[in-house]
């Protein structure tokens, strides 16, 4: 199939999604932005090449996959900038993201996402959107399945990568010209360049959509809203693509998805632990859970003690357990 597009390309080069500097400066930090007239609204920046910053707006691309954590520190509003090149329309990157996209949509839907909208045909170069950023974890956090559910909502293979949950995308009213990068800057919005409905508080800022609308039992600073299921906090780890996936989850014995579930924790457990050694204030809840660590680790010790016996008591009678046991995360 192919996908036409008057400048030529779409997309982005190597780690999907990852910015770039423009042609004409070096070292990653854009060049001065031009003047703005009037009163504006100042914001953090971030450079996509398409398509891929037109599927963020257009709510298809709900998670920013890069390999570096270019968004771990930073929640709220971001600009989204077009960079000027665009991947070639052969390049592997595309062709995982349309081979991902075709199992939801049909390819002239494909073709419309791929599109900046009329509004934004000379958006590239230029500020065309703003979304609000939320959590940023390591995918390989997550477990085999979850990762699959990930790369859909990424459109591209999150693993080894740093995904971000992005929310709320909203175009600007028009482009506004600026410079790249292929890390975060500040950049000038126009005030009458926001969509309706942008709220500005009493500081200039932009008011973030997401912290209006948060999960139920959320709690303030964790990042993750204490949903069963989701103990990450992406919101995004249902029970559908577990379906999708295939016979082959289900047919998990009990114990292998208890083991599962124990290794799930015990690296969230890591991880907040890693945080709170770098001076991070934990909430209750997740200090919570260090303090299970203990009970977590004897409990999953128990549940490999039992596999190994059954191990054992297969191989006496001729099954080889080595490989099913090899094949479990984390063991």
């Amino acid at each position: 199939m192919g996908y036409a597009d008057p400048s030529g390309g779409w997309g982005m080069g190597m780690g999907m999604g990852m910015g770039e500097q423009d042609e004409d400066y070096g070292d990653g930090h854009p060049m001065p932005q031009s003047m703005i007239e009037g009163p504006s609204v100042l914001i953090p920046a971030l450079s996509f090449r398409q398509p891929f910053a037109s599927l963020v707006l257009y709510g298809i691309k709900q998670l920013e996959a890069r390999n570096r954590p270019t968004l771990k520190q930073m929640q709220g509003p971001l600009a989204l900038h077009v960079s000027h090149r665009e991947e070639p329309w052969n390049s592997p990157l595309l062709s995982a993201a349309v081979s991902l996209l075709r199992r939801r949509y049909p390819d002239e839907q494909i073709n419309q996402f791929f599109q900046l909208p009329q509004t934004m045909a000379q958006g590239h170069g230029c500020i065309v959107g703003i979304v609000d950023v939320e959590c940023t974890w390591h995918a390989d956090l997550f477990n085999e399945v979850e990762q699959h559910q990930l790369t859909e909502q990424a459109v591209f293979p999150v693993q080894g990568t740093w995904v971000t949950q992005l929310r709320n995308p909203r175009w600007l009213k028009y482009p506004v010209r600026t410079s790249g990068s292929n890390k975060l800057w500040q950049v000038q919005i126009p005030l009458d360049a926001l969509p309706d409905g942008t709220e500005v508080d009493g500081n200039g800022n932009l008011i973030c959509l997401a912290t209006r609308d948060r999960p139920p039992l959320y709690q303030p600073g964790s990042c993750a809203p204490l949903l069963e299921g989701d103990d990450m906090g992406l919101g995004l780890l249902g029970g559908d693509m577990r379906a999708l996936l295939g016979a082959g989850v289900d047919a998990q014995s009990e114990s292998e998805k208890k083991r599962k579930k124990l290794q799930k924790a015990l690296r969230q457990i890591d991880d907040l632990k890693e945080k709170e050694a770098q001076g991070v204030k934990l909430e209750k809840t997740q200090q919570g859970k260090i303090a299970r660590e203990v009970e977590l680790r004897a409990e999953l010790e128990a549940l490999n003690k039992e596999a190994a016996d059954a191990g054992d008591a297969a191989g006496d009678e001729g099954i080889d357990m080595s490989a099913a046991i090899a094949g479990i995360p984390g063991l």
